[in-house]
């Protein structure tokens, strides 16, 4: 390894920002704000010795930040000093404080095997206990970050600038402070001498700075009085999500499919970790705008591995850890068997739509074992990545006017008499209802996903917009849309099973619809329409509905009960519809009336 005396020549050094002999490296004060978050100062491991290879001073001394050898960081290898690998190790499986981290919300995961990954954990680590003490101004900064800054501006400053989402996290502060600018400015200087490299351009360290600056530690101002719809308790397994803010994250997530696009696709990535960190923030940003993913799809475990896992309600034995558990749904999912969909191009990448439902239900089952403390929580890494699997096998099912284009281009290409001509029709028609049905549902299930199997902070999930989406196509298949030449046809050519979905996929968008009054009133009329038309008279009717296809009561009954209320007031209001028609038991009922 290159001796850091020795500044590269690709990296001038600013002569007012070296270590001098008159200044010092100050000692961490263990009880400032800033280490209230990061207690590790407290540990032997992160109290400040003497400096070794910390100092260009010391040329006797390997530096723990390497000197460039080739582009990037990463091509420094694993030669850090001894000493330095057993702090890494450490680090990487504890948080600080010692507990055990399972979902680390570093974007390099947590590779023991990655050296990138071990050096982005140590900055995380020691930010706050070395190189921010005493105020918060500019010659706060302490001269060895200075000087790490000139061998890795842009990897060290996106580094540190994507560990304040720890701290917003934790409830501190959402301002930026000086510190998080002068690193962020540093770290967009160099990214853009790296990106005007191409032998750096698509290097793993540039990939990594750009995926660090994609998660901005503050969220963009929303009305937080708005009622929201509860969301299930598995919001843990997307912390870093939460800190994902629009502007900034947007911006730089363009850039990284941009560099990935350069560098031949994901699968060139060679760092499994680096590789899964841009695919799952691609899926997240994919969500935020409801389109189809970034990347294709990357993980730590083979995908075969993760649709056997997506096999328990039809397999109790895909682990056999969990084949001795009940089943706290038998139901789950089966609606979805009466009901056929339409065939998927051969070139898509998501599997079939019965597949993707299949692997929402399966997935809720696999998340609520893991919440009640079952067996499952020893599979955290595959949960992980099954979750994001299901998520991405659910945003890459096309919609329902790119079936309807291939469709209405391969009917042109056939001629028929006036006989066969009414029989295509007549088959047209069909297909047309059948897609809708596939649009209503495949909203329905991401509107499930949003409040339950992938729950994302309301501040960047685009929840009016997708009640608004799932909304029109409802109105359009109860007659709403006087485009439709088939305007109060459709509803009546559905069968039972395809009615009650529709049961199913307006009371989910009724909950989507929370706090949004306008809305609201819409979904309500059509809640109560649909219950007429699937037969369903009582909130015990409604459920056993619901949970034959996709739901998880403890999440999201109490807001389904509101509904029920509210829908059984317009019905009583209304002196079309028979008494009784949608009522409530009366205990029910008056558990209702106490929201």
């Amino acid at each position: 390894m290159a001796d850091c005396d020795a500044p590269n020549s690709a990296d001038p050094v600013d002569e007012s920002l070296q270590v001098t002999d008159g200044q010092h490296i100050h000692t961490p004060d263990l009880h400032s704000e800033e280490n209230d978050e990061l207690n590790a100062a407290r540990r032997p491991e992160h109290r400040r010795r003497p400096p070794h290879g910390r100092d260009p001073r010391h040329h006797g001394q390997q530096s723990l930040v390497p000197a460039r050898k080739g582009p990037g960081l990463a091509a420094t290898g694993r030669a850090a000093h001894r000493s330095t690998d057993r702090v890494l190790q450490h680090n990487v499986v504890r948080e600080p404080g010692g507990r055990f981290d399972c979902f680390n919300t570093l974007p390099s995961g947590a590779d023991g095997a990655d050296y990138v990954a071990k050096l982005v954990l140590y900055a995380h680590h020691q930010v706050y206990s070395n190189f921010f003490v005493g105020e918060v101004k500019d010659t706060s900064v302490l001269p060895y970050t200075k000087y790490a800054l000139h061998h890795e501006h842009a990897y060290w400053g996106a580094a540190w600038f994507s560990c304040t989402s720890r701290r917003w996290l934790a409830g501190g502060s959402m301002q930026h402070t000086p510190q998080e600018l002068f690193f962020y400015t540093k770290s967009l200087e160099s990214l853009r001498q790296a990106l005007s490299d191409p032998a750096l351009a698509t290097h793993e360290s540039t990939i990594s700075t750009i995926l660090h600056l994609s998660f901005p530690p503050y969220l963009p101002h929303f009305d937080r009085s708005i009622p929201r719809p509860r969301q299930s308790n598995f919001k843990t397994w997307n912390l870093l999500h939460l800190a994902t803010g629009l502007n900034v994250a947007e911006e730089h997530m363009l850039g990284l499919a941009a560099v990935v696009k350069m560098l031949g696709g994901v699968h060139n990535i060679q760092s499994a970790q680096i590789r899964r960190s841009v695919c799952f923030q691609g899926i997240h940003f994919s969500g935020r705008h409801l389109k189809a993913p970034l990347f294709p799809f990357a993980s730590l475990h083979p995908v075969e591995q993760l649709v056997h896992a997506s096999r328990l309600l039809r397999s109790r034995h895909a682990f056999d850890s969990i084949s001795t558990l009940p089943e706290t749904s038998p139901s789950r999912g089966t609606g979805f068997n009466d009901i056929s969909f339409p065939d998927l191009p051969v070139e898509t990448p998501s599997p079939p739509p019965a597949v993707v439902w299949a692997y929402l239900a399966d997935m809720t089952t696999i998340l609520e074992d893991y919440a009640s403390g079952g067996s499952m929580q020893s599979q955290t890494s595959v949960i992980l990545d099954q979750m994001q699997f299901t998520q991405h096998s659910l945003l890459s099912l096309p919609p329902s006017a790119d079936l309807l284009r291939e469709e209405q281009q391969q009917d042109q290409g056939t001629a028929a008499g006036s006989t066969q001509q009414q029989q295509q029709q007549q088959q047209q028609r069909q297909r047309r209802i059948r897609l809708q049905i596939y649009e209503i549902t495949r909203w329905a299930c991401i509107c499930y996903a949003n409040l339950i199997t992938y729950p994302t902070d309301y501040s960047t999930f685009p929840r009016l917009r997708l009640a608004r989406l799932l909304l029109h196509e409802l109105q359009s298949l109860y007659g709403a849309d006087p485009d439709d030449p088939d305007t109060g046809a459709k509803i009546a050519q559905l069968t039972r099973p395809e009615l009650r979905l529709v049961f199913w996929a307006t009371v989910l968008g009724a909950i989507m619809a929370v706090g949004f009054d306008a809305e609201r009133r819409s979904y309500v009329a059509l809640v109560a329409r649909s219950a007429v038309d699937a037969k369903v008279r009582s909130w015990t009717e409604a459920k056993d509905v619901m949970e034959s296809f996709l739901w998880h009561g403890q999440t999201s009954d109490p807001d389904a009960l509101k509904l029920w209320v509210e829908v059984q007031s317009l019905a009583s209001a209304r002196g079309g519809l028979a008494e009784g028609t949608v009522r409530l038991p009366e205990r029910t009922a008056c558990a209702g009336r106490s929201y």
